[in-house]
Protein backbone atom coordinates (compact mmCIF):
# COMPACT_ATOMS: atom_id res chain seq x y z
CA UNK A 1 0.00 0.00 0.00
CA UNK A 2 1.84 3.24 -1.12
CA UNK A 3 -1.03 5.48 0.61
CA UNK A 4 -4.43 5.86 2.33
CA UNK A 5 -6.58 8.64 2.01
CA UNK A 6 -7.93 10.20 5.96
CA UNK A 7 -11.38 10.09 6.79
CA UNK A 8 -12.90 12.93 7.46
CA UNK A 9 -13.91 13.23 11.49
CA UNK A 10 -17.53 14.29 11.29
CA UNK A 11 -18.65 11.40 9.68
CA UNK A 12 -19.73 8.23 11.39
CA UNK A 13 -18.17 5.72 9.12
CA UNK A 14 -14.72 4.70 9.01
CA UNK A 15 -12.85 2.92 5.86
CA UNK A 16 -9.87 1.29 6.26
CA UNK A 17 -7.68 -1.08 3.97
CA UNK A 18 -4.98 -3.56 4.55
CA UNK A 19 -2.59 -5.62 2.97
CA UNK A 20 -3.81 -9.31 3.54
CA UNK A 21 -1.35 -11.36 1.67
CA UNK A 22 1.37 -9.31 -0.56
CA UNK A 23 2.93 -11.34 -2.58
CA UNK A 24 2.16 -12.47 -6.12
CA UNK A 25 3.62 -15.59 -7.81
CA UNK A 26 2.00 -18.30 -10.32
CA UNK A 27 -0.06 -19.67 -7.36
CA UNK A 28 -1.02 -16.83 -5.73
CA UNK A 29 -2.23 -12.85 -6.47
CA UNK A 30 -2.06 -10.56 -3.44
CA UNK A 31 -4.79 -10.07 -1.48
CA UNK A 32 -6.23 -6.80 0.61
CA UNK A 33 -9.08 -6.61 3.48
CA UNK A 34 -11.42 -3.70 3.45
CA UNK A 35 -13.52 -3.03 6.36
CA UNK A 36 -15.59 -0.26 7.75
CA UNK A 37 -16.79 0.33 10.70
CA UNK A 38 -19.94 2.31 12.42
CA UNK A 39 -18.16 4.73 15.01
CA UNK A 40 -21.62 6.67 15.95
CA UNK A 41 -24.19 5.62 18.18
CA UNK A 42 -26.92 5.32 15.98
CA UNK A 43 -27.58 2.53 12.66
CA UNK A 44 -25.63 4.48 9.77
CA UNK A 45 -26.37 3.15 6.62
CA UNK A 46 -23.54 3.48 3.28
CA UNK A 47 -24.64 3.40 0.31
CA UNK A 48 -20.90 2.88 -0.80
CA UNK A 49 -20.40 1.81 -4.68
CA UNK A 50 -20.02 -1.69 -2.92
CA UNK A 51 -15.88 -1.40 -1.90
CA UNK A 52 -15.98 -3.48 0.95
CA UNK A 53 -18.53 -6.04 -0.32
CA UNK A 54 -18.18 -6.54 -3.71
CA UNK A 55 -15.84 -6.09 -6.73
CA UNK A 56 -13.87 -3.02 -7.41
CA UNK A 57 -12.11 -1.80 -9.91
CA UNK A 58 -8.82 0.42 -10.02
CA UNK A 59 -9.62 4.59 -11.31
CA UNK A 60 -5.65 4.71 -12.83
CA UNK A 61 -2.90 2.88 -13.12
CA UNK A 62 0.53 2.95 -15.36
CA UNK A 63 -0.32 3.05 -18.72
CA UNK A 64 -3.81 3.41 -18.47
CA UNK A 65 -3.60 -0.26 -16.70
CA UNK A 66 -6.15 -1.12 -13.94
CA UNK A 67 -6.92 -3.28 -11.51
CA UNK A 68 -9.97 -5.25 -10.54
CA UNK A 69 -10.65 -6.67 -6.28
CA UNK A 70 -12.81 -9.52 -7.10
CA UNK A 71 -14.35 -11.68 -4.10
CA UNK A 72 -11.57 -14.36 -3.50
CA UNK A 73 -14.92 -17.03 -2.96
CA UNK A 74 -15.75 -17.07 -6.68
CA UNK A 75 -13.39 -18.57 -9.17
CA UNK A 76 -12.43 -16.54 -11.69
CA UNK A 77 -10.34 -17.97 -15.07
CA UNK A 78 -7.31 -16.00 -16.26
CA UNK A 79 -6.13 -15.21 -19.66
CA UNK A 80 -2.32 -16.07 -19.48
CA UNK A 81 -1.41 -18.43 -16.21
CA UNK A 82 0.94 -16.75 -13.18
CA UNK A 83 -0.19 -13.31 -14.94
CA UNK A 84 -3.21 -12.78 -12.86
CA UNK A 85 -4.98 -11.01 -15.73
CA UNK A 86 -9.22 -11.67 -15.31
CA UNK A 87 -11.34 -13.33 -17.99
CA UNK A 88 -14.74 -12.31 -17.04
CA UNK A 89 -16.17 -12.89 -19.92
CA UNK A 90 -18.92 -14.92 -18.24
CA UNK A 91 -20.40 -12.41 -15.87
CA UNK A 92 -22.28 -9.65 -16.03
CA UNK A 93 -20.74 -5.98 -16.68
CA UNK A 94 -22.10 -4.82 -13.18
CA UNK A 95 -21.25 -7.66 -11.42
CA UNK A 96 -17.16 -6.19 -11.09
CA UNK A 97 -17.60 -2.85 -12.25
CA UNK A 98 -17.58 -0.34 -9.17
CA UNK A 99 -20.67 1.68 -10.25
CA UNK A 100 -23.27 -0.75 -8.40
CA UNK A 101 -24.53 1.00 -5.54
CA UNK A 102 -25.52 -1.22 -2.60
CA UNK A 103 -26.96 0.28 0.89
CA UNK A 104 -25.37 -2.12 3.80
CA UNK A 105 -26.55 -1.10 7.25
CA UNK A 106 -24.32 -0.68 10.44
CA UNK A 107 -25.28 -1.04 13.77
CA UNK A 108 -23.75 0.97 16.07
CA UNK A 109 -19.96 0.17 16.91
CA UNK A 110 -20.25 -2.67 14.39
CA UNK A 111 -16.90 -3.17 11.94
CA UNK A 112 -17.72 -5.20 8.65
CA UNK A 113 -14.88 -6.14 6.00
CA UNK A 114 -14.29 -8.30 3.37
CA UNK A 115 -11.29 -9.88 1.89
CA UNK A 116 -10.34 -8.81 -2.19
CA UNK A 117 -7.88 -10.72 -4.08
CA UNK A 118 -6.09 -8.48 -7.55
CA UNK A 119 -6.56 -9.28 -10.88
CA UNK A 120 -5.48 -7.46 -13.87
CA UNK A 121 -8.66 -5.89 -15.59
CA UNK A 122 -9.62 -7.83 -18.82
CA UNK A 123 -9.07 -4.73 -20.66
CA UNK A 124 -5.74 -4.38 -20.16
CA UNK A 125 -3.01 -4.08 -22.97
CA UNK A 126 -0.57 -6.31 -20.87
CA UNK A 127 -2.15 -9.55 -19.31
CA UNK A 128 0.56 -9.40 -16.35
CA UNK A 129 0.07 -6.87 -13.41
CA UNK A 130 2.08 -4.18 -14.48
CA UNK A 131 4.33 -2.39 -12.03
CA UNK A 132 3.35 0.96 -10.55
CA UNK A 133 0.74 2.55 -8.43
CA UNK A 134 -2.91 1.88 -9.09
CA UNK A 135 -5.23 4.39 -7.07
CA UNK A 136 -8.60 2.92 -5.42
CA UNK A 137 -11.68 5.35 -4.52
CA UNK A 138 -14.85 5.46 -3.99
CA UNK A 139 -17.38 8.16 -2.91
CA UNK A 140 -19.22 6.82 0.43
CA UNK A 141 -22.96 8.09 0.76
CA UNK A 142 -24.40 7.73 4.49
CA UNK A 143 -27.51 8.06 5.94
CA UNK A 144 -29.57 7.24 9.48
CA UNK A 145 -32.61 5.87 7.59
CA UNK A 146 -31.30 3.54 4.92
CA UNK A 147 -33.41 5.73 2.61
CA UNK A 148 -30.62 6.86 -0.30
CA UNK A 149 -32.07 10.31 -1.13
CA UNK A 150 -31.57 11.29 2.67
CA UNK A 151 -28.03 11.61 2.67
CA UNK A 152 -26.26 12.87 5.73
CA UNK A 153 -22.53 12.72 5.69
CA UNK A 154 -21.09 11.80 1.75
CA UNK A 155 -17.07 11.83 1.50
CA UNK A 156 -14.46 9.95 -1.08
CA UNK A 157 -12.10 8.03 0.49
CA UNK A 158 -9.59 5.33 -1.59
CA UNK A 159 -6.01 4.42 -1.19
CA UNK A 160 -2.90 3.72 -4.32
CA UNK A 161 -1.42 0.13 -4.29
CA UNK A 162 2.07 -0.07 -5.74
CA UNK A 163 2.80 -3.54 -7.44
CA UNK A 164 6.49 -3.53 -7.43
CA UNK A 165 9.05 -6.63 -9.46
CA UNK A 166 9.81 -9.19 -7.41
Amino acid sequence: MSSVDRVPKDVPLTPSVEVVRSGISAEQTARVQISAKNTANQEVWSNARVPAFGNFVSVDGPGGQRLLFLKPEEEYNVTHPGCWQADLSKYALNSVHSDVVTNIRYDPGEPKSKALDMYGHPENDDPCLTPGEYRMENTYYITDSGDSDDVKWEFQWGYTVRIVEA
